[in-house]
């Protein structure tokens, strides 16, 4: 800062300036002397005109004390809410300004820290402003974040902007480095070491009193899929998924009738939720990068699970079936079960191809060739196996070699 009288006209401006100049490469020491200069700033802002009025003292900043007693900012202040060390504990600033959650330095997100494992499908977000994107979709509306569940934190590039929010959020890792190096550099956040698959979504919403659940997380790409059937077989008890996955299966997810990547994830999504493609992300924010492009997609789930009117297992039935011959009319991808149940498909009907049918149309197809019915209770639908007659009685239906790559 200058030392001429009147210099803190753009004080603000000044200090960010020459903390960039020092430290162009440590983003947590220019912050930190950003706040020191500013508060010095406003300290000589709020001095009277008159303070102003002589020359300041050799050596002195203009309005600044340079009295040997220790020094204040009297309009700053950090308040610790959680136990822990500096790295990661969870603070709040209190200032002219109100109250504000303060930023939770991001764990270290090198390699040197530990490796991706192939074997987890591991890509680690290394991009805090993608970061910062990410976490801002998800918007929890229950103080504390108790019913936030961040799936595979990995290092806790996503952790700590959202234990900054949420600070009775859980993450949920099946990496034992991951469950350890968390618990070393984030010690607020809550981790419990267990597969997401494994998961019993009615748990969480149990510990969070009864709040449903905000779900997020950058998940490995080859069980991207399970993991979405995983929480819509847990609707309601979810209000909204934050979730990356690979583009083109994004682009599944929100594909319309008729479009290229019309399939079976489109229609049992758009079905329980509204599912939207937020935005790109590119392999560059990854490390390792991947070799495709990655998206952020967020579904929203009703308060109340879509009432269907038809044993969701004929549903699924139906839908693999038609899309395992996605070219070919119904009449004809159909045909084992419709033997079996001993129909004929009306020809408005028989001669659509699956990828013309809205996902309400296929309810209504289910209903045509099994009736009405409801959904066992207590049924995983669409995580379990279709070989399980408990969960998919016409699995006898099936052709041979059938294999799972639709989903």
């Amino acid at each position: 800062l200058n030392k001429a009288p009147g210099a803190v006209r753009g004080g603000g401006a000044r200090v960010q300036a020459v903390t960039n100049m020092a430290f162009p490469r440590s983003s947590s020491v220019r912050s930190s002397l950003v706040t020191l200069g500013l508060a010095m700033v406003g300290r000589s802002c709020a001095a009277p005109r008159h303070a102003f009025a002589q020359p300041p003292a050799p050596g002195a900043w203009a309005g600044v004390s340079t009295s040997t007693a220790p020094f204040q900012t009297p309009a700053l202040s950090l308040r610790r809410l959680r136990g822990g060390v500096a790295s990661g504990v969870n603070m709040q600033i209190q200032d002219g300004y109100g109250t504000r959650a303060a930023k939770i330095r991001t764990p270290n997100q090198g390699a040197d820290a530990f490796k991706a494992k192939q074997s987890l499908g591991q890509n680690f977000l290394v991009d805090q402003n993608v970061a910062r994107r990410i976490c801002a979709a998800l918007e929890s509306p229950v103080p504390g974040g108790k019913n936030v569940i961040e799936v595979g934190p990995g290092k806790g590039a996503l952790s700590a902007i959202l234990l900054a929010e949420y600070p009775d959020m859980t993450a949920i890792e099946i990496d034992r480095r991951s469950v350890e190096y968390l618990a070393e550099q984030l010690p607020a956040l809550k981790v419990k070491k267990m597969s997401v698959l494994d998961t019993d979504w009615s748990d969480f919403v149990e510990d969070a009193g009864g709040e449903r659940l905000s779900v997020i997380g950058n998940l490995p790409y080859y069980i991207t899929s399970q993991i979405l059937f995983s929480i819509i077989d847990a609707a309601p008890h979810v209000r909204r998924a934050v979730i990356t996955m690979q583009y083109e299966v994004a682009q599944r997810v929100v594909s319309t009738p008729r479009g290229k990547a019309y399939g079976i994830l489109s229609v049992v999504t758009q079905l329980y939720g509204t599912p939207r493609l937020a935005f790109k992300i590119p392999p560059t924010v990854f490390q390792p990068q991947p070799d495709v492009d990655s998206a952020l997609l967020v579904v929203d789930f009703p308060l109340e699970k879509p009432t269907l009117g038809v044993n969701e297992c004929h549903l699924r039935t139906v839908l693999r079936a038609s899309f395992q011959m996605r070219r070919k009319m119904l009449r004809q991808s159909l045909k084992r079960i419709l033997n079996e149940k001993e129909i004929t498909l009306p020809d408005e009907w028989g001669t659509l191809r699956p990828e013309a049918l809205a996902p309400q149309q296929f309810v209504e197809l289910t209903k045509l060739i099994f009736g009405p019915g409801e959904t066992p209770a207590g049924i995983s639908v669409w995580r379990g196996k279709l070989t399980d007659e408990a969960r998919d009685p016409t699995a006898s239906a099936r052709q041979e070699g059938e294999d799972d790559s639709e989903y």
